[in-house]
């Protein structure tokens, strides 16, 4: 699975790097955590992810906005509601 934005790309890099033992531990804030994470995927999980192009792919994936609910809609939803309770 390729990953869905560049900076996802990069921490699978960073990923790989210190389960090859390419990068030494004083160089990376939390370096334990990063091992055993490293250690729960596999390496063909981790290479999948971290071969990834950056072309094409954004710096970091948005996030999707929730669709507030205008009064009238909360209101009506609320009567749906109470009428339902009431026929039954």
């Amino acid at each position: 699975m390729p990953s869905k934005s560049k900076r996802q790309q990069r921490f699978f890099g960073l990923l790989k790097s210190i389960r090859e033992g390419d990068t030494p531990s004083g160089k990376v804030r939390n370096y334990k955590d990063l091992k055993e994470k490293s250690k729960d995927l596999t390496m063909k999980q981790i290479d999948d992810f971290a071969g990834t192009k950056h072309k094409g792919l954004p710096e970091q994936k948005k996030k999707k906005k929730k669709k507030k609910k205008s009064f009238l809609q909360i209101r009506n939803n609320r009567i749906k509601m109470l009428k339902a309770i009431i026929n039954n």
